[in-house]
């Protein structure tokens, strides 16, 4: 008689490294430039190719004023275009002398970043998250058809959980019966994006608007059923606390979230490897992406609820104890003490006072909640949430900020600004635009910017580097630093300067929210990179000279791929390993360049040559990508909503403009006017059931042209004729 086989026993992984294990700096030799720059400047000795003299000659006035004046303006072209390459091309062909900005470097960087992030949706979190539903699902059925009475509606919860997000995904997939109204109707308000809604699945309220598809998810039905059925589950709140329960308010009571707990229970019991190992594994795959990536969870998992279980001496593997409502209790508190929600999503209902400030209420507190998936927690996300109502504290006795005529709340900070997270990373132009504005009049906004700025980790932490996410944190802050090269740079250390500094941050940080949009991009399988071309110079070429900052642009691009090689989460022929080496080797050849300009020293032929295919490249690796629609430099991402009100607030960026700059060449300190790239930076308040994606923002800006950009630009930007 045959003996019977062992169980195949599957081992959980071993911990993957953190991101931070593969940042290396790249060092930037310091050396002092020769002598400071000094405004204005003078016509007679500003040099000036063929194409460029046309320009200037046909230029208004107040354009060649503030050249001279400042160093440097900015003004919207006659024919905008929406890539950098074809931009720089034109100028190449037009024989004006150009200027490499950083506003091109930091498109690039998110250029790279983006496809990276394709790739690993759909090579990595796709398939996973498939699996996982699938296993799930399979499991949920089985163990509900004996479940007691006290645990069947726990197992109705958590297999909507499941079936919504296979709703969502496969549009032939068929609940089964018992499921099937409550799964269509959830279904139906997700593709209806209905804004803040009960669910009567769950029994709070949840951000139907949210899931509406947005980056490329639009593209197809399939992309848009990723993104709506990722959306669903970061969204998708299990409740730990009830109405009177811990600090939160929220307005779920104490018996539903018993229900959400058992229901998070039972999900993370079949996320164990010793309990269901396949879905565990992906599961394991889908979390590790994230953190790797951007960061932790801003709520809490199913590993943490395995924690907590642990601490409480229960093991989760082993359900018999879930129908007990003391261990669960003890369960569900400590877990919803340990990991913090820090950003409102709009779920679990936390009740804020209308308006003014009662000192009974606990402020900084949301209501914990388990998600299957959960969104990322980022510093500047947090800081976001931090200043606005109630946490910001009450208007003071100055006059209040103007209304926005999109209704926005009176007298309450009901949605923050992106001129917040630039004076968060550091400038003063930023901050006194919040105050001129008289954004700042709340009781707690200084203090609490201050303090979120004091704790950002000390420069050349390991800590700041976690994640390449924060690795781009990092290099805005170091761009909006004094650099090397300001002494080389005309009119980079004017207050002109600084604000321009301030404007190229926003856009860089609006491409890196749009970056941490999950699910929101389309790879592209089918990679042709041209080989780089060996042109000719005719014009002047130079690289705006902030060699600090691009050397942490070049280390994040760095970062980013060996993280992804090294932990198994790319293979070596993933189409967005050989975007991150084009990527890097523009960086690198911009670096050098940078490097002997700061230190006013001849750039050698090869790296002149090397700059001079800057526009080709470019160009070709838009070719490239083309089919992903990532290369239009336009685009939107979501960053907050004020539930109240309806409100979300939209960072974008539009159509490049021109940037007219003086640049000094090494050594010989003779003067040309160049023509670089600007990416204008627009804040937008839509309604929450009316959020953008890329298609529409573009579409927008076709039928009614760019809208003004912010106000930091007023200073330096000059209206054409």
């Amino acid at each position: 008689m045959p003996q019977p086989k062992a169980p195949v026993r599957v081992e959980a992984p071993a911990p993957a490294l953190p991101a931070w294990s593969y940042w290396e700096s790249v060092e930037v030799p310091f050396a002092e430039g020769g002598k400071p720059f000094e405004l204005p400047v003078d016509l007679a000795e500003l040099g000036r190719t063929a194409g460029a003299a046309t320009r200037w000659t046909a230029a208004p006035n107040a354009l060649r004023e503030a050249v001279l004046r400042h160093g440097f303006a900015v003004t919207r072209p006659s024919r905008p275009e929406a890539r950098l390459g074809d931009f720089y091309v034109s100028l190449r062909d037009d024989r004006v002398a150009w200027v490499l900005t950083l506003d091109t470097l930091f498109f690039l960087t998110h250029l790279a970043l983006d496809r990276a992030l394709a790739d690993v949706d759909a090579l990595r979190i796709a398939p996973a998250l498939a699996t996982m539903l699938r296993r799930l699902e399979l499991r949920l059925t089985a163990e509900s058809r004996g479940a007691r009475a006290d645990m069947a509606p726990s197992y109705f919860v958590a297999r909507g959980i499941v079936g919504v997000a296979l709703a969502l995904l496969q549009p032939d997939y068929v609940a089964p019966r018992e499921l099937g109204p409550l799964v269509d109707g959830e279904r139906v308000r997700v593709l209806t994006h209905a804004g803040i809604a009960g669910s009567p699945w769950l029994g709070v309220p949840l951000d139907y608007s949210a899931m509406s598809p947005r980056g490329a998810a639009d593209r197809d039905e399939a992309h848009a059923g990723w993104f709506r059925a990722v959306a669903w589950l970061e969204g998708a709140a299990l409740a730990l606390d009830g109405s009177g329960e811990g600090m939160a308010r929220s307005s779920v009571d104490v018996g539903t979230a018993r229900v959400h707990a058992r229901a998070a229970l039972l999900l993370a019991r079949l996320l164990d490897y010793d309990v269901e190992a396949e879905a565990a594994g992906a599961w394991d795959r889908v979390e590790r992406a994230g953190e790797l990536l951007v960061g932790d969870p801003d709520d809490p998992t199913p590993r943490d609820l395995s924690l907590a279980a642990a601490a409480q001496k229960l093991d989760l593997r082993n359900g018999d104890w879930f129908s007990n409502v003391a261990m669960v209790d003890r369960v569900r508190h400590a877990v919803s003490r340990a990991r913090e929600a820090r950003v409102d999503d709009g779920s679990l209902a936390s009740i804020a006072p209308p308006s003014g400030m009662d000192p009974m209420w606990p402020i900084g507190r949301l209501a914990p909640g388990f998600r299957l998936v959960g969104p990322r927690l980022t510093p500047d996300g947090e800081l976001l949430q931090a200043l606005v109502f109630p946490l910001v504290g009450a208007l003071t006795g100055r006059p209040p900020p103007a209304i926005t005529p999109d209704g926005v709340r009176e007298r309450v900070r009901a949605l923050p600004s992106a001129l917040d997270v630039a004076a968060w990373l550091g400038s003063a132009e930023a901050r006194a635009q919040v105050h001129a504005a008289h954004d700042d009049a709340y009781a707690h906004y200084t203090e609490t910017l201050d303090r979120l700025r004091l704790a950002r980790p000390p420069e050349d932490s390991l800590e700041r580097h976690r994640t390449p996410y924060l690795s781009m944190l990092d290099a805005l802050e170091t761009w909006l630093r004094p650099s090397v090269g300001d002494r080389v740079q005309p009119g980079a250390p004017t207050a002109e300067g600084r604000a321009r500094k301030a404007a190229v941050a926003l856009a860089a940080w609006t491409e890196l929210r749009h970056d941490a949009t999950a699910m929101s991009r389309v790879q592209v399988l089918d990679l042709r990179l041209a080989p780089p071309t060996i042109e000719d110079s005719t014009v002047p070429v130079f690289v705006e000279p902030h060699p600090e900052a691009i050397a942490k642009l070049l280390a994040l691009v760095r970062q980013t791929e060996r993280a992804l090689l090294g932990s198994g989460t790319l293979p070596k022929n993933a189409p967005a390993v050989a975007v991150l080496d084009e990527v890097d080797d523009l960086l690198w050849t911009a670096l050098g360049v940078a490097v002997h300009e700061a230190a006013d020293r001849a750039v050698p032929p090869a790296l002149t040559q090397a700059m001079v295919a800057f526009p080709a490249q470019i160009r070709a690796l838009e070719a490239a990508l083309a089919g992903s629609g990532a290369v239009e430099v336009p685009l939107v991402a979501d960053v907050h909503t004020d539930r109240r009100s309806g409100q979300a607030l939209e960072e974008a960026i539009g159509r490049v403009d021109e940037l007219w700059t003086v640049m000094r060449e090494p050594e010989t300190h003779r003067l040309w006017l160049a023509v670089g790239a600007s990416i204008p930076h627009v804040e937008l308040v839509q309604p929450m059931a009316q959020r953008s994606s890329d298609a529409a923002w573009r579409a927008r800006i076709a039928a009614e042209g760019d809208p003004p950009p912010d106000s930091l630009e007023e200073s330096y930007r000059v209206k054409p004729q």
